[in-house]
């Protein structure tokens, strides 16, 4: 049996697909493995090819306020011709705030499509944490939506929905609906044969263009042990010998590999690299006329060769190559003069491909519809002249209206499907309180929960005695600096959401007369702490009826505004005004030690008189 006959073996072998596996602890991961298979066993000459995708979503939980949140991930598919197949995807979920955590998920997923731009996919999978790295959370789920396809480049925009649950408590679960764009990109070749397993056709054959008796009546076989090694192959030893330089010719290979990305291949693994001694013979008669006529003036000038390359016309910077690769001499100048017109035969071939620009105008036309504004601008164009904007291709007018009022009708309905998603009042949120001055309302906490006493800390030095005014400092505001604060403890609750993802950057200053209630008592005693405060104690970053920091202002970790807040003593004080019939105390002091454990809550009570309201 010689080579040619093994090769041709090979390429009829039929090919083999290993059993995708992924590791998973329900059967909701093995449903969405192992589901897709079955689809291919009806269609066994459909080859499967290795994709590579890349997405972004924005997402928002079920049952809670309005936060999205934007989540990236990364995936390796096995998809048929259609776009249905098989895949895993990790998903990174970077946190909401400085002082959050991050989530990472992975998948296994199955993908369906039929004739028309419409995908489905199943998933389940796995969520850690860095708290949680011995309890993950399950997900399941699934997503739809379109999806265009064009050689080995595609894009897709979809819906998702996902219910994610501790193993022993599925009723305890959280559900996550998302709006998400992604790209693919497909890479290598079918795993039905070998990647270069060349047809079994006469050299006659092998072309419209070349004529008979072209080429030399032989046995036809690689040249060399470098094609070989491309096409998957080890020779016989008695194989390895070089063939006469007759057999080495661009063309000839050029016809037997055809496809561009096969015959860089084998110009990169061979020629181009180790094998180069091997092809600086002089030109063949079909290689010169390749040259000849591509470079001729007749041809368009985006698609001509470069001329031909003399021993005369090498420029510097080829003359130095020349010398890194083959040396010094006329000889060696002729056998690169020889390589480099050879290069640039296949360089030309591959470049002007008709597959390589059809590659190259889908990666424009992904990249200029990815932006809205672009999509639309050149769907008018479209719509208006029945051609492209810049290439001037010739395309349906009516073809381009759809495209343009499908994509705004999926523009909207995503709209209107994220705004339904939005939680009504009384729907797994706490009821919000009426505000009755400036930053008051606040939503009531979940139920305290039990936190381990604090110890009492040491006794601070007493503060200067107050200075006689019209009005004294609140009497809770020397004693809780003294170390030994009058306020009841109350325990913290669970932090809100809103508070949990407030954005941490510190807000700007306010001016310190700010009222804080319509009670002309209150506001007039919180003026006189502050002053007390600033001009006999020294304390620093005072604020007023604005958003909750942490010591130094540090960070904001809150939406609540406590009336009054301060640094004094290396400690962060947040100040409470209230009247004696007022019951939000409380709860303001239990959301600011919810949102600053380190910080201490002082409820200052004043009296008011009679038809003042609270």
């Amino acid at each position: 049996m010689n080579l040619w006959q093994k090769v041709r073996e090979l390429e009829g072998s039929p090919g083999a697909h290993p059993p995708s596996r992924f590791p998973a602890a329900v059967s909701l991961l093995l449903l969405a493995l192992f589901v897709a298979p079955g689809a291919h066993a009806s269609d066994e000459t459909s080859p499967m090819r290795a994709v590579v995708g890349a997405g972004v979503s924005q997402g928002t939980a079920l049952g809670s306020s309005w936060a999205p949140r934007t989540s990236y991930s990364v995936s390796l598919w096995g998809l048929w011709e259609a776009g249905q197949g098989i895949g895993v995807r990790l998903t990174v979920l970077p946190p909401a705030t400085s002082a959050g955590a991050w989530e990472l998920s992975t998948d296994a997923l199955a993908r369906f499509t039929g004739e028309g731009p419409l995908y489905f996919k199943a998933m389940g999978g796995a969520a850690l944490t860095p708290r949680s790295w011995g309890a993950p959370r399950l997900r399941a789920g699934g997503e739809a939506g379109v999806h265009a396809i064009r050689g080995s480049i595609g894009l897709e925009l979809g819906v998702a929905g996902v219910y994610a649950f501790p193993p022993s408590r599925f009723a305890q679960g959280e559900g996550v609906v998302s709006l998400g764009v992604g790209l693919l990109f497909g890479f290598g070749a079918p795993s039905h044969a070998p990647a270069l397993a060349p047809p079994q056709r006469s050299w006659a054959q092998q072309s419209a263009h070349s004529p008979a008796g072209a080429f030399p009546q032989q046995s036809p076989g690689p040249s060399s042990a470098a094609e070989l090694s491309v096409a998957g192959l080890s020779p016989a030893p008695s194989e390895v010998a070089h063939a006469p330089s007759a057999e080495r010719d661009v063309i000839q290979q050029i016809l037997l590999l055809r496809k561009p990305g096969y015959v860089l291949s084998w110009w990169a693994s061979g020629p181009g690299g180790q094998a180069m001694l091997q092809w600086t013979h002089p030109l063949s008669q079909w290689e010169r006329k390749y040259i000849e006529t591509m470079s001729a003036e007749t041809v368009p000038a985006p698609i001509r060769m470069w001329p031909r390359v003399t021993l005369e016309g090498l420029t510097p910077e080829q003359t130095e190559d020349m010398e890194r690769r083959l040396g010094a001499g006329m000889a060696a100048a002729e056998g690169y003069a020889h390589w480099e017109n050879r290069r640039r035969i296949v360089k030309h071939y591959v470049m002007t491909h008709p597959t390589t620009l059809r590659l190259l105008l889908t990666g424009y036309e992904v990249a200029r519809d990815s932006n809205p504004l672009h999509f639309a601008l050149e769907r008018g164009w479209q719509m208006a002249s029945g051609q492209e904007m810049f290439t001037g291709q010739e395309v349906s007018q009516l073809g381009a209206a759809q495209e343009f009022f499908t994509a705004l009708a999926v523009g909207v309905a995503t709209g209107k499907l994220m705004t339904a998603t939005r939680p009504v009042p009384g729907w797994g949120v706490p009821e919000p309180v009426e505000p009755v001055a400036p930053g008051k309302g606040e939503a009531p906490p979940a139920p305290p929960r039990a936190v381990a006493p604090t110890p009492e800390p040491a006794p601070a030095p007493a503060p200067p005695p107050p200075a006689p005014g019209p009005f004294a400092p609140s009497p809770e505001l020397v004693q809780a600096l003294t170390g030994m604060n009058p306020t009841p403890q109350v325990s913290a609750g669970p932090r809100l959401r809103q508070d949990v993802t407030v954005n941490p950057k510190v807000p700007k200053l306010l001016k310190t007369d700010r009222p804080i209630s319509p009670s002309p008592r209150q506001n007039a005693q919180l003026q006189r702490d502050i002053e007390y405060l600033k001009n006999e104690l020294g304390a620093e970053n005072i604020r007023v009826n604005q958003q909750q920091l942490t010591f130094t202002n540090g960070q904001r970790v809150g939406i609540n505004r406590p009336d009054l807040q301060f640094d004094y003593n290396n400690r962060r004080y947040s100040v409470e005004y209230d009247s004696p019939t007022s019951d939000r105390g409380p709860r303001h002091q239990s959301r600011l030690t919810a949102n600053n454990p380190e910080g201490e809550v002082i409820r200052i009570i004043i009296p008011e008189p009679e038809g003042v309201p609270p």
